[in-house]
């Protein structure tokens, strides 16, 4: 029966702002004694400890009630007042909803619009929800993730929104998609890049000129950044060892569109205003009434332990709207919200049926007694029985303080291991490194870009950073690998992994045998061309393979430079061409992967060949597969890889019978954009250059890549050569094209292009997919710079998902 109450509830709360005026009318708000409100303010505000506090009341179209209590900063003297800026924390995050729905009223978005098709760099590690995700699932917090708010807490670390939302990708969900409502800060956050997407302007600008000077909001800044030398600004304060102390001003502007707006009361009675007149300024409309329903319209339920004051507000559902908490109290409907951030605490409330709102400030960190006076202004223009909601929320506070077990500190331990021990770099894939450093026997710590000081042994395996006025102490555990040295260091709650030693650049042996056990046989091939040289290389052939049993076959196309058959490039570990034949041996499919001319066994020579040359090896190699009578000639691919997935179309565009395609980071362009591209990226990230030198060198680039034509026929045909002008004639084979999201060799936003030309043709059998936190050998790989490669811990390998993706593909089309 509790759930049918409950569902009916929720179905209520949706219809609250129409249904309100009529309720409204039947029970009339009685006149509250805003004096006696007042004296019970400035006393909760002492008993509380906080500094400084405001508050604002509107009933209907009107101010009732505004004022500032205590001091902006403990131990001066400059009061607050109702005008006085505090940072509104995450009650940020309504706006951002009401300017989104400014762009759906405008006919540019839908709430459940794909968020990829705005950001296309946009991933998460699960591939349904990313291709998935909408608009609705960020203002709900339901994309699974649980916080990441360490991406954006160190200001020295300083990632821009792109850097946040591309690390995104390495985030393991905390639930399953949409299946719970999981506060999210960084993915709200993305509303407002979509905002900017859609706009042309900043979240900003947009906030500014279309909501912020609409509403007379004179008071407010859209950004952390501008409240930096303005007057009447209140201090944030935490309470730090029994004591209230100033703490320095958190920045939010990485995620503003979740959390950076600073404000007054005076001008967020005016923002209550306006939300309790279903978006409308008087008699302008800012959003439909479409749009204001669909914000206010419960989406998923929230859990009810998130704030605790609801175990005395005893509501019969809590959920969360978009960018709104709605719930029920005492049979009203209730809109609200909370905001809090290091120092700073906000709390909006609002009652659509008696349209009574009241917003509260606070410079003490998560002071609490903005839940109190919530609801001491609910109760006093409602007509509930008189409860002192400070001081049951203090005693309530105080029990749960008292219950909390605290750990006890286990002094005169020794750490396990030496202190060398623990010296080393930790590293995670969404949030970096963290390296620790030894200077005369004393452990030193660094996050990233912020450098954390020395630490002090704190128990066992356990240290503590020291506290400096704008740091607290860091506990960091590390956690030894029971074989003498530390595989571990836990901080901020995060588990940095210990970085293994980096790939070693070796010369391995080839071997092209088949693996024991293996279902097909490896075959040394010579295959004769018409160009008079001789092709070596393996055939992996499927055991069960015959004339009356044949079986269809992919050739391999090799990247730029010579390279042997497997493309081995001396990372240990590293032969794509040899795993790719393996998954498909496996599944019936025979490969043949063939040494470039001049290289290893095969005779020719590489100097003054083009890539339309090498296509005409793998032609040959084509060729040679239909004179074999386990193959059935009707049933061949190709399967190409960076410069081989340009050769690929050229093969295509002479041999009409080919069945399929596949392009592995690949260009769709001319060559010279992409080499432009590559050196400026390899001067950049020069440590040795200065910024100086860095320009010059830029500077020279396309005098550099004219000379690289002129001597070379290859470079020449590359720089002019376009793979998609040759693709928009190709309306088969099939195709598949992949490219990694951390692609730093082939610009990975060039597969759009290069589908759209297939598809131009009439190609209706194109794939193209760029996948998250893959480099260009198709390794994961956070950064994606060629430089790094060798860092990369051994053994290096193609990720196995790409492997699968690709021999599934196959598998279908040479059916």
């Amino acid at each position: 029966m509790r759930s049918v109450r409950a569902a009916l509830a929720i179905a209520v709360s949706a219809l609250a702002f129409i249904s309100g005026p009529l309720l409204a009318q039947r029970s009339p708000s009685p006149s509250p004694d805003l004096g006696a409100l007042d004296r019970y303010v400035a006393a909760a505000a002492r008993d509380w400890h906080v500094p400084g506090l405001a508050i604002a009341i509107v009933k209907g179209d009107s101010l009732v009630f505004a004022k500032g209590y205590g001091v902006l900063e403990a131990g001066k003297a400059t009061p607050a007042t109702e005008h006085t800026r505090f940072a509104i924390g995450s009650t940020t995050k309504a706006i951002t909803t009401v300017a989104l729905a400014m762009l759906v009223d405008e006919g540019k978005l839908r709430w459940d619009d794909k968020v990829i098709d705005y950001v296309p760099d946009f991933r998460l590690s699960d591939p349904y929800a990313t291709r998935e995700l909408t608009i609705r699932d960020l203002l709900t917090h339901r994309s699974g993730l649980g916080s990441t708010d360490m991406l954006w807490a160190v200001p020295e670390n300083d990632y821009t929104q792109a850097d946040m939302i591309r690390r995104l990708r390495y985030v393991q969900p905390a639930s399953s998609f949409r299946s719970q409502w999981e506060y999210q800060n960084v993915v709200y956050a993305i509303g407002g890049f979509i905002v900017e997407k859609v706009s042309g302007m900043p979240w900003a600008t947009f906030v500014q000129n279309r909501i912020f000077t609409p509403l007379g909001m004179t008071e407010t800044v859209p950004l952390v950044s501008g409240i930096i030398g303005k007057s009447n600004v209140a201090v944030p304060h935490a309470e730090i060892r029994d004591t209230i102390r100033v703490v320095p001003v958190r920045s939010t502007d990485a995620v503003a569109a979740a959390g950076s707006v600073w404000s007054s009361v005076a001008d967020m009675s005016k923002w209550m205003r306006f939300m309790l007149d279903s978006g409308r300024v008087g008699e302008k409309r800012l959003i439909t009434t479409a749009a204001f329903t669909e914000i206010v319209a419960p989406q998923i339920r929230a859990p009810v332990d998130q704030y605790p004051a609801l175990s005395l507000a005893h509501p019969t559902f809590f959920s969360y709207a978009l960018g709104w908490f709605v719930q029920d109290y005492r049979g009203h409907t209730v809109w609200m919200h909370t905001g809090s951030i290091d120092g700073m605490c906000a709390i909006i409330g609002l009652l659509p049926e008696q349209r009574i709102g009241v917003y509260v400030l606070e410079n003490l960190d998560h002071a609490e007694l903005r839940h109190a006076l919530m609801y001491k202004v609910f109760d006093l223009y409602t007509g509930a029985p008189a409860r002192d909601w400070s001081a049951d929320l203090q005693k309530l506070f105080a029990a749960r303080r008292a219950a909390r077990s605290e750990p006890q500190h286990a002094t005169g331990t020794k750490p396990s291991l030496a202190l060398d021990k623990y010296v080393g770099s930790y590293s995670d894939s969404t949030y970096g490194n963290f390296d620790v450093t030894s200077t005369n026997g004393v452990l030193h710590a660094r996050f990233g870009k912020a450098d954390l000081g020395d630490l002090d042994q704190w128990e066992y395996d356990s240290f503590r950073t020291r506290e400096t006025p704008k740091r607290q102490t860091t506990t960091l555990t590390f956690a030894p690998d029971g074989s003498g040295n530390v595989k571990s260091v836990r901080a901020y709650g995060i588990t940095f992994t210990r970085s293994a030693p980096p790939a070693r650049r070796v010369a391995e042996k080839p071997d092209y045998s088949a693996p024991a056990g293996a279902p097909y046989t490896a075959i040394e091939v010579s295959i004769p061309t018409p160009m008079g040289h001789i092709m070596a290389g393996t055939l992996t052939l499927p055991k069960r393979a015959s004339r009356q049993r044949r079986v269809g076959a992919v050739v391999t196309i090799t990247g730029s430079g010579p390279e042997e058959r497997d493309e081995y490039i001396g990372l240990e570990g590293y032969r794509p061409f040899r795993q790719f034949a393996d998954s498909l041996g496996r599944r019936g499919i025979a490969v043949l992967r063939m040494d470039d001319r001049g290289v290893g066994a095969s005779t020719g020579k590489q100097k003054g060949a083009t890539s339309a040359d090498f296509a005409e090896d793998i032609r040959a190699g084509l060729a040679y597969l239909r004179t074999r009578p386990e193959i059935d000639s009707r049933r061949l691919a190709v399967l190409g890889h960076s410069e081989g997935a340009i050769i690929a179309p050229l093969v295509a565009e002479k041999e009409p019978d080919l069945r399929a395609m596949v392009l592995l980071a690949g260009i769709a362009r001319a060559g010279r954009g992409t080499l432009e591209a590559q050196l400026k990226n390899n001067i950049n990230h020069n440590a040795k250059f200065t910024q100086a030198q860095k320009d010059s060198a830029i500077q020279a680039i396309p005098t550099r890549i004219d000379s690289l034509a002129a001597a070379d026929p290859w470079m020449d045909y590359f720089f002019k050569y376009s793979p998609a002008v040759t693709s928009r004639h190709l309306a088969k084979p099939s195709v598949l094209i992949l490219t990694g999201a951390n692609d730093q060799q082939a610009d990975p936003t060039q597969i759009a292009e290069w589908a759209a030309a297939f598809h131009e043709a009439g190609n209706r059998d194109v794939t193209a997919q760029v996948l998250p936190g893959l480099n260009h050998l198709f390794v994961v790989d956070p950064d994606g710079f060629p430089g790094g490669y060798a860092k990369l811990p051994p053994p290096i390998r193609v990720d196995s998902h790409v492997v699968g993706i690709v021999a599934d593909w196959l598998a279908e089309r040479l059916k």
